[in-house]
C-alpha cells in the first residue's frame, strides 16, 4: 500500500494494513528548509524561494516552506520577499496572467486561514499577505500569498506543514545554527541551499533530508524521480523509527539523488538497489550500515 497524504491518514492506513501485515509506504508531507548562506545573491535567492513556495498554491509536499536567512540580512530579505509576493497574481488558472489558483477545497482553505491567524497570535511578523482572500476574489477558495518573518521552530507555523501559500522566514546567527534549525523537524523529504557552490554542497551533506536542491536546481524529469521520492520517504517519517538506520539514509540519500540525476543506467541500478536495501533495513530494524 502506498499513500501520499496527511499524518492522520497515514496513521489510519497503517492501522488497517497491520491486520493483514501489508507493507506500507507513506509520504506524509514536509516542512523543507531553504538555507540562504551568507554572501549568497539575496535578490535571486529570496525571489526564487518565494515563488517556489507559492507554486501550486503552496500545495506541494516538497515546497521550501522554511526560509533560513542570516540574521544581519533579514530586513533586506523581508523587503525582497514582499516585493516578490506583490508580483504574484492570484486568480482563475485559465487566465494567462494567473500565477497561482485556489486551494483544493474548503476544509484545507480553512486550515490555511487558521494557521495564518495562529502565526499572528504567536507573534510572528507579517511581511506580506495575511488572512482572508485577495481583493476581488470573494468567490472560491483563494488565499493571499503570505510571508511571516521572525519565526522560530517553537512556533506552530515553523513546525507544522500548512500546505498553502504561506512562507516563514527564520533568522540564524551562523551556518551551524542554520543546519540545526533545518534538521529540527519531524519531516525529511526535501531541502534547499543557496550559496557558493562548494559551501552549498557542504551544507547540503549535513541536512537530514532525502533531496537537496542547490542554487535553484530543479528535478531531472528524465531521471529516476520515483526513486528519489522512494529514498526520501524512508529518510523521512518512516526512517526516524529505525534507530541509527535513518542516519545512514540521511547521509546517503542526497548523494544518491545527485547520482541518478546524471541519467546513466548504471546509476539507476545503484539507486534502485540502495532504495531496496534501505527499505529492508527499516523493516528489519537493523543497526547502522558500515
Amino acid at each position: 500500500v502506498s499513500l501520499t497524504g496527511s499524518t492522520r491518514a497515514g496513521e489510519s492506513v497503517s492501522r488497517e494494513a497491520a491486520a493483514t501485515i501489508k507493507r506500507v509506504s507513506l509520504e506524509l508531507g514536509g516542512k523543507s528548509a531553504n538555507i540562504l548562506l551568507p554572501g549568497c545573491d539575496l535578490q535571486k535567492a529570496v525571489t526564487y524561494g518565494v515563488r517556489a513556495m507559492m507554486n501550486n498554491t503552496g500545495q506541494s509536499c516538497n515546497a521550501p516552506s522554511r526560509m533560513l536567512v542570516p540574521a544581519d540580512r533579514l530586513a533586506e530579505a523581508e523587503a525582497i520577499a514582499a516585493q516578490a509576493c506583490a508580483s504574484i497574481v492570484v486568480g482563475d488558472p485559465q487566465n494567462e496572467d494567473t500565477v497561482i489558483g485556489p486551494i483544493a477545497n474548503g476544509r484545507q482553505y480553512q486550515r490555511v486561514q487558521s494557521m495564518i491567524e495562529t502565526g499572528l497570535q504567536e507573534g510572528a511578523t507579517l511581511v506580506a499577505g495575511g488572512p482572508g482572500k485577495p481583493p476581488g476574489m470573494e468567490a472560491g477558495y483563494f488565499a493571499r500569498p503570505t510571508v511571516f518573518s521572525q519565526v522560530s521552530n517553537t512556533m506552530t507555523i515553523g513546525r507544522e506543514e500548512i500546505f498553502g501559500p504561506v512562507l516563514v522566514m527564520i533568522p540564524y546567527q551562523d551556518v551551524g545554527e542554520a543546519v540545526a534549525i533545518a534538521n529540527d523537524s519531524d519531516y525529511g523529504l526535501s531541502g534547499y541551499v543557496f550559496g557558493e557552490d562548494s559551501a552549498a554542497r557542504a551544507v547540503a551533506a549535513r541536512l537530514r533530508t532525502g533531496m537537496v536542491h542547490i542554487n535553484g536546481a530543479g528535478p531531472d524529469l528524465q531521471g529516476a524521480f520515483g526513486l528519489l521520492v522512494a529514498i526520501a520517504l524512508v529518510v523521512g517519517r518512516l526512517g526516524t523509527s529505525a534507530g541509527d538506520v535513518d542516519l545512514v539514509l540521511q547521509a546517503h540519500g542526497a548523494r544518491i539523488a545527485e547520482l541518478i540525476s546524471k541519467g546513466t543506467p548504471g546509476r539507476y541500478v545503484l539507486a534502485l538497489h540502495f532504495a531496496l536495501l534501505c527499505r529492508q533495513l527499516l523493516i528489519a530494524g537493523a543497526g547502522p550500515v558500515q
